[in-house]
This record gives C-alpha cells, sequence and structure tokens, in this order.
C-alpha cells in the first residue's frame, strides 16, 4: 500500500522528495512519529475496508499520516469529524454508490487523498454557509465525490494581492513573492490530487494584474498609500510582475496529470460589473437602502432578486470598514496627480506599457466617484457569485485561497454555481463543490492541525 507523498510541513523540509511513491513503512523510517501514533510498518497489508470497521486503529493510522505529511497532529473536533466521514462511507458503500465503492477499493482515497483534504479544509455538520475557513461537511462530500469520479476536474481560485506584511512595509505590495508559501498550496493541491482517482486536472488560479480593471478590486489602503508617495504606475508595474513569476513559477508543478495555470481577474471583475448593471441600472454604484431593501425582500417577506438578498443581510456588514473611502470621494492636490502621472510616463516608457499613464489616470478619476455601501455590498457580492457561476458552467471546484472568508462569498458563489449546473447541464443539486482552506493566524501554527494555514499562503 503506497501513497504519493508532497509536503506540507511549515519548515519546506523534504526528508522525502515530493512526489515520491511511499509506503506505510517508509513514512515509519523517515519521521519520528509520536509516541501515541501507530507504527506504520504494522498492519499495513489490510484493506481499507478493514480499518472501516477498526475505527481507533484508523484513526491513529491516519493521525499517522498526517503528522508525516504536516508536522501536525489531528485536534479532537478533527478526530470526531474523521468519524462522521469514515461512517458516511461505509454507509454509503452498502448501497452500492459508485463514488464510495471507487474509494473502498483504493486504499490511496482512505490514506491519501482524505489525509490531505483533512489537513487543507475543515468542516461542519451544518448547511448553512461557512466563514472563517469552515465548511459545511455536505460541500466536503462533493468535493470528494468529484475528486473521486474517475475523470478530468477543473479547480479555481481567487488570490488576492501579494501584500507585504504590516511590520515590514504596510500597505504595499511585496517586492518578491514568498515562493516556499506558494509550493506548500502547490503540494496540497498535488497531495490530493495525486491521491485521487481523477484522471487529470487544471488548476487556475485568479489574481490581480497590472490594469486598470484589477486596481478596482485592490483594497483602498494600498492605492491610497501608492497615490500619496506617487507610485501608481509602480504597484501596477508591481501587480504585472507577480502574475508574470506566478505564471511561470507555478508552471514547474506541471505533471501528465496536472497543468497549473495562472489567470487574470479582469475578466472576473468586467463580468461583475456588467452583471451590476444589467440586474440594477446603471446608477447601481449609488444604490438607496429601499430599493435593495424591496428587491431583497424586506418590505414583503420575499427576495425578488437573491443577490440583492445576500448583499443586503450578509455582505453589507462586511464592507462597512471600507465605506469612509467609498463614500467619501477625496480631493487629491494636483501636485500629487502630476507626479503619478509623470512617474507613470516614464516607467510606461522603461517597461513598454504604452497604456500605464491611462491606467493611472483612470485609477485618479475613479477616486472622485462615490459608491453607497449598498452598491459596495451588491458588487462585493456578484464578484463571488460569478466565479461561482463561471466555475458551475464546467462543473468547477473552488478552493478559496483568498484572505477573508464570510458567509456571503460561500452564499454567492453557491447561488451562481447552481444556477449554472442547472442551466448547462438541466440537474438541480442541493451542494456545491466550494471550500475554503485553513487559516491561523499568521505566524502561529501551532501542534493541531486547526492551527495550520493556507490561506492568503504569502502573508
Amino acid at each position: 500500500m503506497k501513497i504519493k507523498y508532497y509536503s506540507l510541513w511549515r519548515d519546506s523540509r523534504e526528508i522525502i522528495n515530493n512526489g515520491a511513491s511511499v509506503s506505510f513503512h517508509d513514512l515509519t523510517r523517515k519521521f519520528e512519529l509520536p509516541a501515541d501514533v501507530i507504527d506504520l510498518s504494522k498492519d499495513i497489508n489490510k484493506s481499507a475496508s478493514y480499518y472501516l470497521g477498526k475505527p481507533k486503529e484508523l484513526k491513529k493510522l491516519f493521525d499517522a499520516v498526517v503528522y508525516s505529511v504536516s508536522g501536525h497532529r489531528m485536534h479532537s473536533q478533527d478526530e470526531d469529524r474523521l468519524k462522521r466521514v469514515t461512517q458516511e462511507i461505509a454507509r454509503k458503500s452498502k448501497q452500492a454508490d459508485n463514488f464510495y465503492r471507487c474509494g473502498l477499493e483504493s486504499p490511496n482515497f482512505l490514506f491519501g487523498c482524505l489525509p490531505y483534504m483533512f489537513i487543507g479544509f475543515d468542516s461542519k455538520r451544518r448547511s448553512s454557509p461557512g466563514k472563517d475557513g469552515v465548511n459545511s461537511d455536505d460541500n466536503f462530500y462533493e468535493v470528494l465525490n468529484l475528486l473521486n469520479s474517475g475523470g478530468k476536474i477543473k479547480i479555481s481560485s481567487f488570490l488576492c494581492t501579494h501584500k507585504e506584511r504590516r511590520e515590514i512595509d504596510p500597505d504595499k505590495l511585496r517586492k518578491q513573492i514568498k515562493f516556499s508559501d506558494v509550493s506548500r498550496v502547490i503540494n496540497l493541491m498535488s497531495g490530493i490530487l495525486d491521491n485521487s482517482t481523477v484522471e487529470s486536472a487544471e488548476i487556475r488560479f485568479f489574481q490581480p494584474t497590472g490594469s486598470y480593471s484589477s486596481a478596482s478590486y485592490i483594497f483602498p489602503q494600498i492605492i491610497m498609500s501608492y497615490l500619496g508617495d506617487g507610485m501608481l504606475g509602480d504597484m501596477l508595474v508591481r501587480l504585472d510582475d507577480h502574475s508574470s513569476t506566478m505564471k511561470e513559477y507555478i508552471s514547474r508543478f506541471e505533471s501528465p496529470r496536472r497543468r497549473f495555470i495562472s489567470s487574470s481577474i479582469d475578466s472576473l471583475v468586467t463580468q461583475t460589473n456588467f452583471e451590476a448593471r444589467k440586474r440594477f441600472g446603471d446608477d447601481w454604484k449609488k444604490m438607496p437602502e429601499d430599493l435593495i431593501l424591496g428587491l431583497a425582500g424586506g418590505t414583503c417577506g420575499k427576495a425578488i432578486d437573491t443577490i440583492a438578498e445576500v448583499a443586503y443581510f450578509m455582505t453589507q456588514k462586511e464592507v462597512e470598514r471600507l465605506m469612509p473611502f467609498y463614500s467619501n470621494p477625496i480631493s487629491i492636490d494636483e501636485k500629487i496627480i502630476q507626479t503619478n502621472l509623470q512617474n507613470a510616463r516614464r516607467l510606461g516608457d522603461e517597461v513598454g506599457n504604452k497604456n500605464l499613464e491611462l491606467d493611472v489616470n483612470k485609477i485618479i478619476n475613479s477616486l472622485n466617484e462615490t459608491m453607497s455601501i449598498y452598491g459596495r455590498a451588491v458588487y462585493e457580492t456578484l464578484f463571488y457569485y460569478m466565479w461561482g457561476r463561471n466555475a458551475g458552467k464546467s462543473d468547477e471546484i473552488g478552493f478559496g485561497l483568498d484572505t477573508d472568508h464570510e458567509m456571503f462569498q460561500t452564499a454567492a458563489w453557491d447561488i451562481g454555481w447552481k444556477e449554472s449546473i442547472e442551466q448547462e447541464m438541466n440537474i438541480s443539486k442541493k451542494k456545491s463543490p466550494l471550500l475554503y482552506s485553513r487559516k491561523a493566524e499568521d505566524g502561529k501554527e501551532g501542534e493541531f492541525l486547526n492551527n495550520m494555514s493556507f490561506r492568503q499562503f504569502w502573508r
């Protein structure tokens, strides 16, 4: 019995080469396993189905794999979750479900794919949209279903900007991407996919590039910081540099079964703005409360528009912190404007970007626009709705790696994905395959899985 090994240790150790096929005996020899963890050199010839009837042995064996891969142990809540998941597998297998039979027949699923899924994603027994990296068990099962379909799958993830650490240079972008953390996430996905039954997988990362469209989705504090320094052009050039660097770096991890792609979020931003005008009119940015309240069902008890419902009841409170910027247009000193434009013109000539000055001018002009809290809530909601809708067109899995995870993101993605599935495939599904990865306070990873962090992996 062997699994494909990819290291998720924080210190980037490579005791075993990434991608190597290793037996449990190999793991025993290479790692100093905690005393209470089963010796992986014993009882390794039993079938996966055998361990489903031996929960204590399964827990120890599973914990040993988790530790060997990540350097972390399962917490009591992870042990409870393992019990729920394996009981569901055993129950479904009796119903001759192809997915669960396939899982039982493949030890790589139970002791390879599933441990990596546990390490990367938390879930609980509930159906409401999650937040802070907690997903529902139902969504977890939906992803497992696709991972063990035996076919070709697609995965997408939206990434924020590569922001610098606060103590180094607040409200600025990193000079260089932290490659060790990027490769850790690549290893997570590789461990999941190479131990699954999928034939091949395409993994696409959407991130900002050096354009006006991308810049419109960046946190306003970053824009204001570069504006004040006369360096908006430098910000856009750095975004482009991050994008090209990321694209080249992740391509190194491709295999016959895996393809990693880096794409601009420009298309998502454009689609979001178009959908906002289509649903709510040209003045959607200044949307008043009475309009969105009526659409959300706040006056009649039944929502007329599901996006308005999520935006009003879920998203609104999450965008309040941004409103001092969006609701109060600033007066920019003409000298600062000219400094930014002149620097952008010079920099554009240096890097061969004829549109750099134009994009900087668009950013400056946008700072004079007013947006109500309801307009901003609609925009944020529609962004995740469009991501989900695009994913649903190809029955795609969504892995959340962006910094924040709030209930509205899960809810909006879910609406978009289900709409596409129903339209494209004429089927109705109760749950969508979106999972947000674990997130811990920066630099505070501890002994257990609930202290691990993969989200906004360069922060």
